[in-house]
């Protein structure tokens, strides 16, 4: 991501958030040469000590819009209240005209095979990593409550392609993946 933002604008600082310290150390050594792009170690499951990060302070101004990418995380968060709250603490501590973009597993909870599928590889996923949680479109939507969703929408990730019409037939889990992304007011 961040070669993206960088390339775009070279000012950008971005700062990346992992629990897991093999995956910040191995984040730090791929970064060693970019002096605005950083990886720290904290549970971004705790808004509050992730928002009181030194490198975070030091180097986001919380006072103009950014963007927070959570991506693969909120769906890892068993306890619904849990979820909800986690988001709702994001969006109150970001700016007004910050970015939150979101990506979930998606249950379309109505007794398809795709619901089925949802429910076997939520099984699958608890066994390997500990938790998992696909949620029906509505609780996921409810998640960008305070932001201004920006077109398409709460949509299936392959959805927001935006080089033209897929050219191959989405498989069944591109259709549990829901994105979004939601502009704060």
């Amino acid at each position: 991501m961040h070669e993206t933002l960088q390339r775009i604008n070279p000012d950008t600082n971005v700062i990346y958030v992992d629990k897991d310290p093999t995956v910040v150390a191995y984040g730090k050594a791929m970064l060693v040469d970019n002096d605005r792009t950083f990886c720290i170690a904290v549970d971004p499951g705790k808004p509050d000590e992730l928002m009181a990060n030194d490198i975070i302070r030091k180097n986001l101004d919380l006072d103009r819009p950014i963007a927070l990418m959570l991506t693969n995380i909120v769906h890892l968060i068993e306890d619904d209240n849990q979820a909800s709250d986690l988001m709702a603490a994001y969006v109150q501590a970001l700016p007004s005209g910050s970015f939150v973009a979101l990506s979930h597993l998606y249950d379309p909870a109505d007794g398809s095979r795709h619901a089925a599928i949802a429910r076997t590889l939520e099984e699958k996923i608890r066994q390997g990593l500990g938790s998992c949680k696909f949620r029906p479109l509505e609780q996921i939507s409810s998640y960008f409550d305070g932001l201004d969703l920006v077109q398409p929408g709460l949509v299936k990730l392959f959805e927001w392609w935006a080089y033209g019409p897929r050219l191959i037939e989405a498989v069944d889990m591109d259709k549990l993946m829901l994105c979004g992304l939601g502009r704060k007011r």
